[in-house]
Formats: C-alpha cells, structure tokens, sequence
C-alpha cells in the first residue's frame, strides 16, 4: 500500500516539471520505470480524485484539485495573487464565502476559495456543471462567441433541472445578453443555495468569475444588495490589480473611490 502511495506521488512529481504539458501512458511509465497496467491504474485512481485529468489525446496533466490544493498556483499566478487579499477582505466584510472560477474542460472550476466563520455555510465542489452556477453562468455569458458554440456544442442546452429559464436557444442568448450588460448574475440552486457572480477582467477580456455564495434563509434585502455593492467593487479592484500589475486592497479601493 505505501508503494502504491509513493508511485502516485511519482507521477505528480514527474508531471510538475512540465504543469502546462501533458505526458502520455507510456512516456511516464517509462520515464519512472513503472509496469504500464500499473500505471494505468493509479493514473485512473488520480483522475477520478480530479488530481489529474486527460485531454482529447488521452495524455495526462494537472487536474482542478492541483489547482485548488495549491491555491491556484499552477493555474495562473497572477490572477490568483491579484484576488487573494481582496477576496479575504470581502469575505469578512459579508462573512459569507467567496470563490475565484474559470471554465475548465467545459466545467466551472473554482482555483481559490476563502471561506467565512458562518456555522452554517454551504460546501462548495471544486468543479461542477457551468450552468448549475452563478459563476459558471457568467463566464459563459463573457466566452467569446466561438468558444461559446463550442461548448454548446460539446454540452448541449441547459435542461429544465439545471437552468429553467434558458433551455431554449433564444431565451439561453437574451439571458446571457442580459448577464453581460449587468456585469452580475443572481442564481437560486434547488437546494435553496444563492450565488452572486461578477467578471474579472484582464483588459478586455474575462479570465475569472467572482463569486459569494450562502444559504437563501440567511439572506435578506439588505444583505443581498450589500453583497451586489461589494462583489461589484472588489471584481473591480481585482480586475485592474491583473491589469496594472498591483496588489491593491478592496478596503483601500473602497475608501479611495
């Protein structure tokens, strides 16, 4: 068991010298001289674990739970290093959760998490389906048209469990329309969860989803639109540390304005 134990941290390590490539069945097998039926089976084990995952080639490379344990360093530094601090200061301003999201393999991956002192707080997945989320919704709202027709085409519509109000291609385009002139999307789950979701930007383009997210007992009018003032600010205050190279703090950004 301990063997097995340090072959798949083998793997990892041999897939850390090169993050952002992936390697093959055979070239890691080989390269750490291990038998390949063996391999196989911890690279299944770390797959389904979301520590690695395969691209279209069948090649392995980092998975969102690599990103996640390591505070996104492997995904993107900079945008991580941007949203750490005003993500801490958000989180205890509102005391709820916030997350940093990007689409992923078709999927809403969260790349950094704070979580809030709430007793009572929602769990979040480190991936789930795109259109189940606020965040998810949002960056799909900010894809650029080819990579949205991509994706629709690889997931299809939204069914009446995930998103009801966009199951039809014309209501899915005006929604997300609607999202993108708001900058802001409002989503309830069926388990009574609620989640805010703003763009990050880096110059024009959106790189990340900022998200809050908590119980919708917990939620009152003056609650909700203190999360939208705030969300809205430190998405912004994100977005122009990525843009300008900076580190500056939402409380600072705030008093300041």
């Amino acid at each position: 068991m301990i063997q097995v134990v340090h072959r798949a941290i083998d793997i990892l390590e041999f897939i850390r010298k090169s993050p952002q490539q992936a390697a093959g069945l055979a070239e890691i097998a080989d390269s750490l001289n291990l038998n390949r039926a063996t391999c196989s089976n911890i690279l299944r084990t770390l797959t389904d674990r979301n520590m690695l995952e395969q691209n279209d080639n069948r090649e392995y490379c980092y998975g969102p739970l690599i990103y996640r344990l390591t505070d996104g360093s492997f995904y993107d530094t900079d945008l991580v290093e941007a949203a750490k601090d005003v993500m801490e200061e958000l989180s205890d301003q509102l005391n709820e959760n916030t997350i940093l999201a990007v689409i992923h393999k078709h999927k809403r991956v969260t790349i950094y998490e704070v979580e809030s002192d709430h007793e009572l707080h929602v769990k979040n997945r480190i991936t789930k389906e795109a259109y189940e989320t606020a965040t998810g919704r949002l960056l799909l709202a900010f894809l650029p048209e080819k990579e949205l027709k991509s994706f629709l085409r690889k997931k299809g519509l939204p069914t009446e469990d995930s998103w009801p109000e966009a199951c039809h291609s014309d209501t899915l385009y005006r929604i997300l329309e609607e999202i993108r002139v708001e900058k802001m999307t409002i989503q309830e789950s069926l388990q009574h969860v609620v989640g805010f979701a703003a763009p990050v930007f880096n110059g024009e383009l959106v790189v990340a989803s900022l998200g809050v997210f908590l119980p919708a007992a917990r939620l009152s009018e003056a609650h909700r639109r203190k999360i939208v003032s705030l969300l809205g600010r430190a998405a912004t205050v994100i977005s122009q540390n990525l843009t300008e190279g900076i580190n500056q703090p939402l409380l600072e950004a705030v008093e300041s304005t």
